[in-house]
């Protein structure tokens, strides 16, 4: 899950990556609910910094760090890293990034709906569906769009074999054209085939009829059961996970690049 969970967020930056920009997004359901995180994108470097971890891709030099507050460690893995693992797993990916031609304002944006699909094969068949509402008025929209669609062309982020190469820059290509930043995503994820999602479903219900029971006896848990209660997918739904985040505070000050820089006092983690 965390190799298609590094495509899809990559895939995702095409769309809003590669000039100055500085904005917040905030998880508003579904695991990580109230996380929030603080993303800078400069150049052919971006920045993603939480509570808990930040992490630092470049795509000239094709490798992401993740710096770890908590101990002061750093970890920096080639781009290649995840290509080759879901090649050694027999995946293929497949994708279709399309607009609905729906629009709505969000957080004063005009915004218009973008479906992205992607499907895994292999050893655990995956399927992830991100709704997207996406805006040209967000500050720096038409500068990143003609980068991602520079970037998209030299294969940025899409190493790998030839084959996932030209799969993964077909990809960026895609989302490139659709031009302006997420404002409002909606990710459903879908895990196995339809045999092993029913599974799934199975056991969270079960999941959820024992943190109803706890619930119900009270106590001091029972406000900790119903709020992780709140981040489960909806019951009898088809995707076993479904993420809410919301982007907000958006603007094209200019970036030192000491942002991304790997701080003073931090050492490199074992493997």
């Amino acid at each position: 899950m965390k190799i298609f969970a590094t495509v899809v967020l990559s895939l995702a930056m095409a769309i809003s990556a590669f000039a100055d920009l500085t904005y917040s997004s905030t998880v508003k359901s579904g695991p990580g609910a109230g996380t929030v995180t603080k993303h800078f994108l400069k150049g052919n470097r971006s920045k993603a910094e939480s509570a808990n971890s930040v992490i630092i891709t470049d795509y000239d030099a094709q490798t992401v760090t993740i710096l770890m507050p908590a101990n002061k460690t750093y970890r920096v893995t080639p781009m290649s890293q995840s290509s080759a693992a879901m090649e050694k797993a027999g995946g293929d990916i497949k994708a279709d990034v399309k607009e609905t031609g729906a629009k709505k304002s969000i957080g004063g944006f005009n915004c218009k709906q973008v479906i992205m699909t992607l499907s895994m094969t292999g050893q655990t068949p995956m399927n992830v569906e991100s709704e997207m509402w996406v805006s040209p008025d967000v500050p720096g929209a038409a500068e990143l769009k003609a980068m991602g669609m520079r970037m998209a062309e030299k294969g940025v982020g899409a190493s790998g074999s030839t084959q996932m190469q030209k799969a993964l820059a077909d990809i960026q290509r895609q989302t490139a054209k659709i031009g302006g930043v997420p404002v409002l995503t909606i990710m459903r994820m879908k895990q196995g085939d339809d045999a092993q999602s029913k599974q799934m479903q199975a056991q969270m219900q079960a999941a959820r009829a024992q943190m109803e029971a706890l619930k119900k006896q009270g106590g001091p848990a029972a406000a900790a059961v119903e709020k992780a209660m709140a981040n489960l997918p909806a019951a009898g739904g088809k995707y076993s996970m479904e993420v809410t985040t919301e982007s907000s505070g958006f603007t094209t000050t200019s970036i030192p690049a000491s942002e991304f820089t790997i701080p003073a006092g931090y050492k490199k983690a074992d493997r």
